[in-house]
């Protein structure tokens, strides 16, 4: 009768661990999925941003390559002297360290 008691208060607290450790497992589960869902949609929203960024860096070196040709300080200094010596249009460029 006594070892009875104790199996059948083994057998619950075996069940009850068990149970616990069920609930434990599926709340994990659920937050981790949750959060790999969170972290999918900001990865999405800095792939976005990156795009958008990179489209204007392409917009401005564009820009950039427009405003260094020599021809169109040539052009602007033609339109504005007609007797403009283009020895004294000097091209500087800036590098990097």
């Amino acid at each position: 009768m006594k070892s009875k008691r104790i199996l059948t208060t083994f057998i619950t607290v075996l069940i009850v661990a068990f149970a616990l450790s069920f609930l434990a497992f599926l709340g994990t589960s659920i937050v981790l999925k949750s959060y790999n869902v969170s972290l999918q949609a900001q990865i999405k929203q800095t792939e976005t941003d990156i795009t958008a960024v990179q489209a204007e860096i392409d917009t401005l070196e564009t820009q950039i390559a427009d405003l260094q040709d020599r021809n169109r300080v040539l052009g602007m200094v033609d339109g504005q002297m007609k007797s403009a010596n283009t020895s004294n249009i000097v091209d500087l460029t800036v590098t990097g360290n």
